[in-house]
C-alpha cells in the first residue's frame, strides 16, 4: 500500500506524465479488475472461516466489549461524517470501518509483544473475533440498503441467502459426499469451486449488491469439514494472499490522495477527526471494562488494541469508493485515520503496558518430586506430527499410571507457521466433529484421536489436547508457558536428528536443536528428549545407564516408576570410573587449593545423593524379578561402549541423564562423540557410530532449583523419593520441600 501511495497522486500529482506513463488508464483498469477479483476470492476464504461458535462460547465481557466497540462508533461515525460532507450517503461505510477491529492484526500485535497467553490477550482476541463477525454482517447489510434501488436489491438478496442456506448448502454437502474420496480433492474439484465462487459473485452482482456478498455466502455454506477447508486453503490462500491481495493494496494506495484531502478539509478539521476516531473505541472499551471491574492497566491496553485495523476496513472503504458512496477526499481521510490507529497501537502498548504475571503455585517440577509424594504425574507431551505419536504414546503407556499417582497428559501439537506468524493456543474441541462426509481425517484430528484412545484405555489417565501454532523461533516460549500454566512435572519433546545417526534425514531435524536448546534453558520443570531411532518403540525392555548427578537421578526416578509396570523389564547399570581414569582426569584439570576443595565438596555431596537414590531404588525393587541392577567399573570410552554393547541386544529404550557439559573419563579415547550439546555425554555416545544401536533413547534433564536446592542440602539431610521412609523427620522434610497433597488436589 505504501508503494501505491508513492505512485499515487499524493506525490506525483495529476500531471500529463503521471496520467500517461506512470498509471495510465489502461493499467489502472487492469489492476482494479484484479483487485476486485482478489476481494471476491478473499471473501470466499473469509466465509469459509466464519463461525458463530466464538460468539456462542465467548464470555459476557468479550461480547459486551465487542458489541459496544462496534455499535457506539457507528453513531459517532455518523456524526463525524456530517462534519466533513453535507451528504448522508456513505456514512455507513465510514461508521463500520471506524468500528472494525481486525482479528489477524490483533493476534499479530499480541504475538510481537508476547502477550498472547495473558488474560488481556485472550480477551482481546475473543473480542476481535466477535467484532470481525459483526462487521462482515453489517457490511453485507450495508451493501443491500445503500443500493440506489434498495427495495429491488434487498428482496432478491434475501431470497438468495435463504436459497443458499436451505437448498444449496445440503446439495453441496451431498455432492462432496459422492465425489470426494479419501480426502482427495482433485484439480477438477478445485477448478469447479473457483468457478463457482465467481458465479455466486455474479448472482449477487445481478441482484444489485456487490459481488463479494455472493463469494462470502458461498464460503459460508461450504461443508464445515476441516479436511476440505484445509485442502482449499492450501490451493487458494497462497495465490490470494501473495499474488492478488498485494494488487488490492496497491490500488488502495493509488486511490489515496492526501493532497485532495487537504484541499477539501483544513488541517484544523482533519486533526480533531483523527483524534476523535482514535478515541471513541478507547473510551467505549474503558467504560465497558469498568463495568466488569477489569484491571485499569489491562483495560487501557485492551482499548488501544481494539483500534487495530487491517484488511477489513480497507475492504469496506474500497467497496464504498466503488459504490461512489465515498469521495476521494473522504476515502483518503479514513485511510489516514486507520493508518494512524494501527501504527500507534503496538508502540503505545509496548511503552505503557506491563502484563501482570499470573502466580501459579507450581511446586512439583520433576519426576523426582512426583515420586516423593506419589502426586499426580502431569506430563506435557509435544509432537510435531503423526510420525511422533506412536513412540510418544508408547512411552506414556509405560509411565505407569496408578490410583495413587494418576497420569495427566497435555498433548501439544506443535505447528510451524512461517513468517510473522501468530502464536495461538487452540483447544482441539473443533476437531471432534463427526465425519459427515466420510472424508479421511486430517493430521490434527488423528493426533487427537490417538491421545484420546490412549486416555480411554486407562481410567487412571486424563488427556487434554492443545494445538500450539507459532513460528519455531518463538514456540519454545509457548511450550514453557503452557507447562507452567498446567503445572507439569515433565516436558517430553521429540528430538529429530539427521543423517547417519537416524538412518535418514528428517524434515524436523533442522529445528529440533534450536527448539530443545531453548526449552532446556527456560523450562519451568524437568525436560525429556525422546529420540526415536525408527524402530517401533515398545518400551518393554528398558536399560538405564547411571553415572551420577541430578539428571541421572531424575532418569533413575522415571525408570523406577516404569519398573512398577508389570509389562516392563528394567536393567540399571551404574558406571563408575576406575582409579586410573580418575587420576588422569584430575591431572588434566589442575586447580587451586580453594577451588579444588569446593569441587571435591560438591562431588562428595553429589556422590552421597547418588548413593541414597541407588539404595532406595534397590530397596524398592528387591522383590521385582524384572529389574536387574549391576555396577561396572570403566576406565575409558572403549570400556563404556563395551558395557553398552553387552545390553543392547535386549534393549528397546535407553534412559539416561543429560548431565553437565564436559567429558568425564567415561568417554576418553572416543573421537567424534560430542556432536550435539543438548544430548549430553551418554546421549551422544548412544547415538554415535561407536555403539551402532537402533534402540530409542530417552534423555532427561532435572529441573534445577539452584539456591533452593543448595540451601536444602545444607540445612537438612538429603531425602530421596526412592529411599524407604524411616523416620518422622525425613517424612516431614520431604513434604515441606515438595508441597502437600492438599495443594495438588486444588
Amino acid at each position: 500500500m505504501q508503494g501505491g501511495v508513492l505512485l499515487g497522486p499524493t506525490f506525483l500529482r495529476d500531471t500529463y506524465f503521471y496520467m500517461n506513463y506512470i498509471v495510465p488508464f489502461k493499467v489502472v483498469t487492469v489492476i482494479e479488475t484484479f483487485a476486485n477479483l482478489a476481494l471476491v476470492y478473499y471473501m470466499f476464504l473469509v466465509g469459509m472461516e466464519v463461525s458463530i461458535d466464538p460468539i456462542v462460547k465467548s464470555g459476557r465481557k468479550a461480547l459486551s466489549i465487542a458489541l459496544a466497540g462496534i455499535l457506539i462508533p457507528i453513531f459517532v461515525g455518523r456524526w463525524l461524517f456530517t462534519l466533513v460532507t453535507p451528504s448522508a450517503e456513505g456514512f455507513m461505510y465510514w461508521s463500520i470501518g471506524l468500528g472494525a477491529t481486525n482479528f489477524p492484526e490483533v493476534s499479530m500485535v499480541l504475538a510481537d509483544l508476547k502477550l498472547l497467553r495473558t488474560e488481556m490477550g485472550q480477551l482481546a482476541m475473543s473480542s476481535a473475533v466477535i467484532t470481525d463477525f459483526c462487521t462482515w454482517f453489517f457490511l453485507v447489510f450495508t451493501l443491500s440498503v445503500t443500493h440506489p434501488h434498495t427495495a429491488s436489491a434487498l428482496m432478491p438478496t434475501v431470497a438468495f441467502v435463504l436459497v443458499c442456506i436451505y437448498v444449496l448448502r445440503p446439495f453441496i454437502a451431498w455432492v462432496m459426499r459422492k465425489t470426494v474420496k479419501r480426502d482427495q480433492l482433485t484439480e477438477d474439484h478445485i477448478w469447479t469451486i473457483m468457478a463457482a465462487v465467481l458465479f455466486f459473485g455474479l448472482i449477487t452482482d445481478t441482484c444489485g449488491v456487490h459481488s463479494i456478498t455472493g463469494s462470502f455466502m458461498f464460503g459460508a455454506i461450504m461443508p464445515r469439514k476441516r479436511s476440505l477447508r484445509v485442502k482449499l486453503m492450501e490451493k487458494l490462500d497462497g495465490v490470494v494472499s501473495d499474488v492478488l491481495m498485494p494488487v488490492f493494496f496497491l490500488v488502495s494506495g493509488i486511490r489515496t490522495d492526501f493532497t485532495r484531502m487537504f484541499r477539501a478539509f483544513s488541517l484544523e478539521a482533519v486533526v480533531p477527526i483523527v483524534v476523535v476516531s482514535f478515541s471513541v473505541k478507547i473510551v467505549t472499551t474503558l467504560f465497558v471494562s469498568s463495568i466488569y471491574k477489569i484491571n485499569l492497566e489491562d483495560a487501557k491496553a485492551l482499548a488501544v488494541l481494539m483500534n487495530v485495523k487491517g484488511v477489513l476496513p480497507l475492504i469496506i472503504l474500497h467497496v464504498g469508493r466503488n459504490q461512489e458512496a465515498l469521495s476521494d477526499a473522504t476515502f483518503s481521510l479514513m485511510v489516514l485515520c486507520f493508518l494512524f490507529m494501527t501504527c500507534l497501537a503496538e508502540p503505545i502498548i509496548a511503552l505503557t503496558y506491563t502484563p501482570r504475571k499470573k502466580i501459579v503455585k507450581h511446586t512439583i517440577k520433576s519426576v523426582h518430586d512426583v515420586c516423593s509424594i506419589e502426586a499426580h504425574f502431569k506430563i506435557l507431551a509435544c509432537v510435531h506430527g503423526m510420525s511422533d505419536a506412536p513412540s510418544m504414546i508408547s512411552l506414556l503407556e509405560a509411565s505407569n499410571a496408578t490410583k495413587e499417582s494418576p497420569v495427566i497428559v497435555v498433548g501439544a501439537h506443535l505447528v510451524e507457521l512461517k513468517g510473522r506468524a501468530t502464536a495461538t493456543m487452540i483447544m482441539n474441541d473443533q476437531y471432534r466433529t463427526t465425519n459427515q462426509l466420510g472424508i479421511s481425517r486430517t493430521e490434527p484430528e488423528l493426533l487427537v484421536d490417538a491421545f484420546d484412545s490412549y486416555g480411554k484405555r486407562n481410567s487412571r489417565v486424563k488427556v487434554e489436547n492443545i494445538t500450539v501454532a507459532a513460528s519455531y523461533s518463538s514456540i519454545h516460549e509457548d511450550v514453557c508457558s503452557l507447562a507452567a500454566d498446567k503445572r507439569c512435572a515433565l516436558i517430553i519433546l521429540p528430538f529429530h536428528i539427521e543423517g547417519p545417526l537416524r538412518g535418514s534425514a528428517d524434515k524436523h531435524g533442522f529445528i529440533s536443536s534450536d527448539l530443545t536448546k531453548s526449552v532446556l534453558e527456560k523450562a519451568p520443570c524437568s525436560v525429556a528428549l525422546l529420540i526415536d531411532r525408527g524402530k517401533k518403540l515398545q518400551c518393554q525392555r528398558i536399560a538405564m545407564l547411571f553415572i551420577g548427578g541430578p539428571d541421572d537421578r531424575e532418569a533413575l526416578a522415571y525408570a523406577s516408576r516404569m519398573a512398577a509396570n508389570g509389562s516392563v523389564s528394567l536393567t540399571v547399570v551404574r558406571l563408575q570410573a576406575g582409579r586410573d581414569a580418575g587420576e588422569s582426569s584430575s591431572q588434566s584439570h589442575p586447580t587451586s587449593n580453594d577451588a579444588e576443595f569446593v569441587q571435591l565438596s560438591s562431588q562428595d555431596a553429589q556422590q552421597r545423593l547418588d548413593d541414597e537414590d541407588i539404595y532406595g531404588f534397590k530397596f524398592r525393587t528387591a522383590e521385582n524379578e524384572a529389574v536387574t541392577y549391576t555396577e561396572r567399573v570403566v576406565r575409558n570410552g572403549e570400556e563404556t561402549v563395551a558395557v553398552i554393547r553387552e545390553i543392547e541386544a535386549n534393549c528397546d529404550l535407553y534412559i539416561v541423564g543429560k548431565g553437565k557439559a564436559g567429558k568425564p573419563p567415561f568417554s576418553s579415547g572416543l573421537s567424534d562423540v560430542t556432536t550435539c550439546p543438548q544430548l549430553g555425554l551418554l546421549g551422544n555416545i548412544l547415538l554415535s557410530c561407536h555403539v551402532g544401536s537402533q534402540a530409542s533413547v530417552l534423555l532427561l534433564q532435572q529441573y534445577n532449583r539452584r539456591n533452593a536446592a543448595a540451601n536444602r542440602n545444607e540445612t537438612s539431610s538429603s531425602w530421596s523419593p526412592l529411599l524407604p521412609q524411616m523416620g518422622h523427620e525425613m517424612r516431614s522434610f520431604g513434604h515441606m520441600s515438595i508441597g502437600s497433597e492438599e495443594e495438588e488436589s486444588q
